[in-house]
């Protein structure tokens, strides 16, 4: 743990000068947090800074401790914000770019890990293992946090004493802090290992146990870069030996996503023409036992690709304004063609997540779009909507009906709009649970 943090003590002269500014500017002085809210926050900064540690004490720091001490909590949580990201880019270098580049197959650098948005960066470390997915889910409810309520953007509202101090903590808990995740596969010794030689027994049995302990996002992101490495033409043929291997001793435990995945990146191959990396995808689909999820046509990629523009809009802050042409993007989609089986937890979950909105509305220009691909439903896939609303998987969707009393009754409203008759046994039941609530 690094060395406590001594800040100067806070003076009755320094909270007299918020109120002389104030007064010469003739503004109300509650538009400052309130010197009992300063004096409270400047009083326990000094714990909630002790995880941070000597290298992350820095000029955005100093400019937090500053904002606080004058009662600018919204101005504090940017600093403190930026802070949290440009340390998880610093874990994601020294992570190694390269591991990152194999597991999204494209070259990325230093450069381009700062040209991403934050909820990229942070979807990014996930997948690498440096959150597990409650700081995910934690630190993506303080980006929202920060896009609505802080100096960053015009705030939607005001920032308490306990907003700041549950919002730091998260951040250095989370972000900042060098404490290691316990659980996960170490990608980097991973692919080492698969390029060193043919695996005995008892590595394969070994890389399987750990790949299975991990969560499933990094489960599906292992299995999309051990899919890049076999197609990879200067891959050795023991190495591609190895990734088979172990693709079948984690078969049972290799989540819908990761295949969908690896569908995805071979379609890739396909639109590319690259003829030498189709042929390697096509053995290992077919050693997997996944060629039966091929498409007939480039529809699974299509619907996945609108999901994910949707989805990434969505986030971003502008959705209210952006989310309206991609809904009906998808929708046009979904009305022509079937959606593939694959492909179905994806679009719910998109399609959902979209509709419920958050704690702040829904995309009104988009919310015709929703309506109709929610009444359209399958029984498939209101079966899938059921389960990631009970939160059976970790999803944002499921996040907001627990935490957002608007979205939950969002859903309801789409859910007056399905029949029962076109459901299942199974999600009768849910229904009846749900509209009852």
């Amino acid at each position: 743990m690094a060395d406590p943090v001594n800040l100067p003590a806070l003076t009755s002269g320094s909270l007299a000068l918020i109120d002389e500014i104030t007064d010469s500017l003739g503004v109300p002085r509650d538009v400052i947090a309130p010197t009992e809210d300063i004096s409270r926050a400047w009083q326990e900064l000094p714990a909630l800074l002790l995880g941070i540690p000597v290298e992350y004490r820095n000029e955005l720091l100093a400019r937090m401790c500053v904002a606080v001490r004058v009662g600018l909590f919204d101005s504090s949580l940017n600093y403190i914000w930026n802070l949290a990201i440009s340390a998880i880019k610093q874990k994601i270098v020294h992570f190694g770019l390269p591991i990152a580049a194999s597991m999204l197959s494209k070259d990325i650098d230093e450069r381009w890990l700062d040209g991403r948005q934050d909820s990229e960066i942070l979807s990014l470390a996930l997948s690498l293992n440096l959150l597990d997915e409650d700081g995910y889910f934690k630190l993506d409810h303080c980006r929202d946090m920060r896009n609505n309520f802080s100096a960053a953007h015009p705030p939607i509202g005001n920032i308490s004493v306990y907003d700041l101090f549950s919002f730091v903590d998260r951040c250095v808990k989370y972000a900042i802090s060098s404490g290691n995740i316990s659980r996960g596969v170490d990608v980097k010794l991973l692919l080492n290992s698969i390029k060193a030689g043919k695996y005995t027994p008892v590595q394969l049995d070994e890389w399987a146990a750990r790949i299975r302990g991990t969560n499933g996002s990094q489960r599906s992101s292992i299995v999309e870069m051990l899919h890049g490495i076999y197609c990879d033409e200067n891959t050795q043929e023991e190495a591609r030996v190895n990734v088979l291997g172990v693709l079948r001793a984690i078969k049972d435990a290799i989540p819908a996503s990761a295949i969908s995945g690896v569908v995805a990146r071979h379609q890739d191959y396909v639109a590319a023409g690259n003829e030498k990396k189709q042929k390697a995808s096509y053995r290992l689909l077919e050693e997997s036992g996944w060629l039966r999820f091929l498409p007939s046509s480039s529809l699974h990629t299509l619907v996945s690709s609108a999901c994910e523009s949707l989805y990434n809009v969505h986030l971003a802050m502008n959705n209210f304004f952006n989310e309206s042409s991609f809904a009906q993007r998808l929708m046009q989609i979904v009305t022509e063609t079937p959606v593939p089986d694959l492909s179905k937890p994806l679009f719910v979950e998109t399609v959902m997540t979209c509709a419920v909105g958050n704690a702040y509305g829904t995309a009104f220009s988009a919310e015709h779009y929703y309506t109709s691909m929610i009444r359209n439903f399958s029984p498939a896939e209101i079966d899938i909507m059921f389960d990631i609303a009970e939160g059976r998987k970790a999803s944002r969707f499921a996040l907001r009906l627990q935490n957002y009393p608007r979205c939950k009754k969002k859903f309801r409203e789409y859910l007056s709009g399905i029949s029962p008759d076109s459901m299942s046994p199974k999600a009768q039941t849910a229904y009846r649970k749900w509209m009852a609530e």
